[in-house]
């Protein structure tokens, strides 16, 4: 031990490891035992007030369906009490093994049990089954219900409280010691840390102060001091060894100083020669530097050749490398083709202008073309390329030419050095990069044409208005056209080239069903299908639907590859599952009324039945009747609609009049729903066909209600919105699923649930009531949450002046168009005035024919718009014939409004317009702005404002 200080310090490092390891293991044994002996009292104490707990709530339930059956006589009251008591006896079972030996508890739960299914509840539910309320009242006094099972139920919370304290007895005890486990490891932690610190010490004073002295001589001996004694010499350890060595070698290095002495002198003398020696060596280096670097440029200059299929960046790489590795200050290339492309360098414009222009015409190109020979130039050169140098030299030319392989001269190459001209062995060695560059041209020309081709075979697919994808005999993807990308959704992305693996992987990340699309183009690649399409479906939203074909192509007799053609058949798949929807909606529909009246019909013809009975079923049987009529009247307004047959007979309406109307019918059909109409808006008058406003009010209350079975208060509030009035009709129903509402208003489309579906109805309501609101130049909106309800709001024009005076304005603006109205009905020459007035013109209003024409003469206008139908006046065909037949007044537009559907003879009649009341206001504004702008009218024609609405 004295004689090895590692060994010491090793056997004291592991003897205090294996204390604080024994120390550590034993505190921790006795931690582990403590916390498991308290925490299984606990978790039994926990299991049993558990199994009371659940014990009790059992009880509690099933007392409470007793009596609910004693209330109220319901099968499934008993099943629930009989599945209580399944429970019960699985938990008493429990009991039994938690509880060991303590079985008065248990004894008492299972007796309760016993009474309470065994002998009280099957004696009253025999009294109830048997309606005896006097039995049951007696048993209860008899047995004592109410007071057993308040007694049972008490020793219940009693042993529940009981185990309750003597778990946070139990709790605290552990806690306690607990605690003290860890102020004893925290008493023991100290302790260590002091025997730690006290074998620091001995380790510091031993071992580490002795090796510092140690490293302070041994860096002294490194700068030449002279040491004449060391230290630690007579320890036995590792130390003493140390310092007798390190005293042995400083004798030795003394000694050997005067010999070192000796060998560097000749070493002197070695180095001189080695110097001499690697000057040449320097020179060989530097020539083969200048070697390497040339055969580096002529790599630079080939890989830039390689590189670029770019015609621009490859001149410019040409120009800029032979600039370099000619040592020249300036050059140019030129192609001779029709855009003589062109690439410089240390040029100006005004020098590449007059180049181009003499290249045709240049003697030395003229031979050059000739001879295939490059030729060199010398001249003075000019004050710019001298810069601050006065005294002239000469500077040289090298023009070479870049033949393709016929012969054909294809470029010219021309490079400029200043004050040394070229050599014979330089432009000879020079002709290799010229053939170089004519290759790398004719590679050029060949990707282009290549490019070419490939555009237009791109553009070729792109034209198709199918999907086209196009693979090699081994699936590799060659091409596909953007109708695919857009069809496939991947407008932003593109098609994984290489092997099929990479493009089917992402087909199938797009398709639904990706198994059966992958064995089809496998097969197809192969050319093993059996089917000549396949149909599948995209994940993309909305989803689409595909019809997939397949061709094998062939060359010379061999397969070359496969085209694949994608057919985007969602609108006629759409339109199919609609078809098969549509009949099966409508088959229920009718046939459901059809049954009630041939049902009730049949037991009238059948049966004597008395008159009360009989027009309970004739009423029902007019109802459906008029189901029916309703569901006809909406196959016949939709068609009406798409072909534009459908005809709107506007007047002024009141709205909250019509509302109300619908609201009265409404409430005679259900007696669930409140209905509540709020009139907020101050004018509620519309241009509108009453009858189909009616319709519209009251497909949207009907809605409401159907919509709403569980009733409810639905509310239907009128509102103003400056120059609209706004219906809301809101229900508090079902409401509509946010994916459905953009479809909400498409003919025959029905929300796909089971509890609308049972609803029953067309799908056509929202789409004729859009198509209405639409003709009167209105909007329908719908806002929605799922199961809180649905607020539909109609917007219609507002017609505010409709009983305002129709007095002229006292001027007409200079650049304003002149107007003529001849029209007898008020309200609607307002309307007619007020567009007019919005679209920039000058309106003057008559009712009567004869003053209408005296006013026309007087003052020429630029158009008259007048009413065929005029009462007490001459009528509309007068007033035009009168104003054909006047010279200064034939060329006057004039434009019909009319009911009478005569437009044949309007035009014979040589009207510019013809309007069949109602119409769209907007429409007599953009004839008369269109008539004028044709004619050419001086002046300005007022354009309509484009943030107007168009009625």
């Amino acid at each position: 031990m004295n004689k090895s200080s590692v060994k010491k310090t090793i056997r004291m490092n592991i003897s205090f490891i294996l204390i604080l390891l024994i120390c550590i293991l034993g505190l921790r044994w006795y931690q582990v035992q403590l916390k498991n002996t308290y925490d299984q009292q606990l978790d039994v104490l926990t299991e049993r007030m558990d199994i009371i707990q659940t014990i009790e709530s059992l009880f509690d339930d099933t007392f409470y369906q007793g009596r609910s059956y004693i209330a109220f006589e319901l099968q499934l009251f008993l099943d629930k009490i009989d599945k209580n008591g399944n429970l019960l006896d699985t938990e008493i079972s429990r009991m039994e093994t938690k509880w060991d030996g303590e079985d008065v508890l248990v004894r008492e739960v299972r007796l309760f049990k016993d009474w309470y299914y065994t002998d009280y509840l099957p004696l009253l539910v025999t009294y109830k089954q048997e309606n005896n309320q006097a039995g049951i009242q007696q048993v209860a006094l008899d047995q004592g219900g109410v007071e057993r099972v308040d007694a049972f139920l008490s020793i219940l919370t009693r042993e529940y409280a009981q185990l309750s304290l003597e778990r946070e007895s139990l709790q605290a005890e552990k806690e306690d010691k607990t605690a003290n486990s860890q102020l004893v490891f925290f008493v023991f932690i100290l302790v260590i840390i002091m025997i730690f610190l006290v074998i620091f010490r001995l380790f510091v004073r031993q071992l580490a102060l002795p090796l510092q002295d140690l490293a302070e001589t041994a860096s002294q001996i490194s700068i030449g001091a002279y040491i004449d004694s060391f230290n630690y010499t007579k320890r036995n350890d590792e130390v003493g060894v140390l310092s007798r060595s390190l005293e042995k070698m400083v004798q030795k290095l003394q000694s050997s100083e005067t010999e070192l002495m000796n060998q560097n002198e000749e070493l002197l003398v070695q180095q001189e020669e080695l110097t001499s020696q690697q000057q040449r060596l320097e020179e060989a280096f530097q020539k083969s530097r200048e070697n390497e670097e040339l055969l580096s440029r002529r790599n630079q200059f080939i890989n830039g050749l390689i590189n670029t299929l770019d015609r621009k960046e490859l001149l410019d790489s040409i120009i800029d490398s032979m600039v370099h590795f000619t040592k020249s200050t300036k050059g140019l290339i030129v192609l001779l083709d029709e855009n003589k492309s062109r690439a410089s360098h240390g040029l100006n414009n005004q020098e590449i202008q007059q180049f181009l222009a003499s290249i045709d015409e240049s003697a030395g190109i003229t031979k050059m073309k000739r001879t295939m020979e490059p030729f060199v130039v010398r001249r003075e050169s000019t004050p710019g390329e001298r810069g601050y140098v006065t005294e002239p030299y000469s500077s040289y030319d090298l023009t070479l030419p870049i033949f393709l392989k016929d012969s054909e001269l294809a470029a010219v190459l021309m490079v400029t050095r200043l004050g040394h001209k070229f050599s014979d062995k330089e432009i000879k060695g020079f002709d290799g990069f010229c053939k170089q560059i004519s290759l790398s041209l004719e590679k050029l020309n060949l990707y282009q044409e290549s490019e070419n081709s490939r555009k237009m075979v791109q553009n070729i697919l792109n034209s198709i208005h199918e999907g086209i994808q196009l693979v090699n005999e081994e699936g590799e993807l060659l091409h596909v056209n953007e109708k695919l990308k857009e069809i496939l959704g991947l407008e932003n992305q593109t098609l994984l080239r290489g092997p099929s693996k990479n493009w089917i992987r992402q087909l199938k990340e797009k398709a639904e069903h990706p198994d059966q699309l992958v064995a089809f183009l496998q097969s197809s690649i192969h050319g093993e299908q059996q089917d000549e399409s396949f149909i599948f479906q995209l994940k993309t939203i909305p989803a689409r639907m595909v019809q997939l074909y397949a061709q094998t192509l062939y060359r010379d007799g061999k397969k070359s590859g496969t085209i694949f053609e994608y057919h985007d058949i969602t609108k006629q798949y759409e339109v199919d599952q609609m078809k098969s929807e549509f009949v099966s909606t409508v088959s229920h529909e009718l046939r459901t009324p059809l049954s009630s009246v041939l049902g009730f019909t049949e037991l009238m013809l059948n049966k004597e039945l008395k008159p009360e009975r009989q027009r309970k079923y004739l009423l029902t049987i007019s109802q459906e009747a008029k189901r029916l009529t309703s569901l006809i009247n909406d196959f016949l307004d939709v068609q009406k609609m798409e072909s534009g047959k459908q005809t709107y007979h506007k007047d002024f309406c009141d709205l909250q009049h019509i509302v109300e109307d619908v609201v009265r019918t409404q409430k005679v059909n259900t007696d669930k729903h409140e209905f509540v109409v709020d009139v907020q808006a101050a004018h509620r008058t519309v241009l509108g066909d009453q009858d189909k406003l009616i319709q519209v009010f009251g497909n949207l209350l009907s809605n409401a209600v159907k919509y709403s079975p569980n009733g409810g208060k639905i509310i239907v509030k009128i509102r103003g919105e400056q120059t609209r009035v706004a219906v809301d009709i809101s229900d508090e129903g079902l409401g509509i699923p946010p994916e459905a509402i953009p479809n909400l208003f498409a003919k025959f489309y029905r929300i796909d649930n089971t509890d609308r579906r049972k609803i029953g109805g067309t799908g056509l309501g929202l789409s004729i009531v859009k198509e209405i609101i639409k003709a009167h130049d209105g909007d329908v909106q719908v806002k929605s949450e799922q199961g809180a309800g649905s607020t539909f709001t109609v917007r219609l024009p507002l017609v505010i002046d409709q009983g305002d005076s129709l007095a002229e304005p006292e001027e007409k603006g200079e650049s304003q168009a002149h107007i003529v109205l001849v029209e007898d009905d008020l309200s609607l020459a307002s309307l007619l005035k007020d567009e007019l007035k919005d679209n920039g013109f000058f309106v003057t209003h008559y009712t009567d024919g004869d003053t209408a024409i005296e006013a026309i003469l007087n003052k020429l206008p630029d158009a008259v718009v007048v009413d065929i139908m005029l009462e007490n006046s001459i009528d509309g065909w007068s007033i035009i014939k009168r104003l054909k037949a006047e010279p200064k007044t034939e060329n006057i537009p004039i434009f019909i409004s009319t009911a009478m559907d005569e437009k044949e003879k309007g035009q014979y009649f040589g009207a510019a317009g013809y309007l069949t009341k109602p119409f769209q206001l907007s429409r007599l504004s953009n004839y008369i702005l269109q008539v004028l702008l044709e004619n050419e009218r001086e002046g300005q024609i007022m354009l309509p404002n484009p943030e107007k609405d168009e009625s």
